[in-house]
């Protein structure tokens, strides 16, 4: 094991998970589809985890005690 690896064992980590109701996300998917083809859920996923983080900046902030 390298250096990098047994430090990396000793970074404190942070797991959550929760449900939704996405009616109204997936409608709006729908519609953009038409525009964007392409389209998936994940670039949705992404703004709400960068708006989340920066209301919340502690889960995403580095505390050492």
């Amino acid at each position: 094991m390298c250096k990098a690896e047994s430090e990396s064992k000793s970074i404190p980590f942070f797991t959550f998970s929760d449900e939704l109701i996405a009616t109204n996300l997936l409608k709006l998917r729908k519609e953009l589809k038409i525009i964007y083809p392409d389209l998936s859920i994940l670039p949705f996923f992404m703004k709400a985890c960068s708006i989340a983080m920066k209301d919340y900046p502690l889960v995403n902030a580095w505390v050492d005690n």
